[in-house]
């Protein structure tokens, strides 16, 4: 199980048990549909950034559109070694 602190809306803060695994599966980006799916590197580092923002912050999987977004930035801040940043 992993912890995450949440506020409610009352603004009374509590520790709250969330399964990882089903965490992870949550917040995936690629590969939503089977684990057998091969993903690329590129996808792999992005389903790994949403986990950790989604650790953070759980409300980010409500609108998954802002969750890739955050995801994609956090890969290229995080310094992800594009094969061909440009064409």
């Amino acid at each position: 199980m992993y912890h995450l602190w949440v506020e409610a809306e009352i603004k009374e803060k509590g520790n709250v048990a969330i399964n990882l695994k089903s965490l992870e599966q949550s917040s995936r980006i690629f590969g939503v549909h089977s684990d057998d799916e091969v993903l690329t590197p590129y996808q792999k580092a992005v389903n790994n950034a949403s986990l950790e923002l989604a650790k953070n912050d759980c409300a980010l999987l409500q609108n998954r559109g802002e969750l890739f977004a955050l995801a994609r930035k956090k890969v290229d801040e995080d310094g992800y070694a594009y094969s061909k940043k440009t064409s």
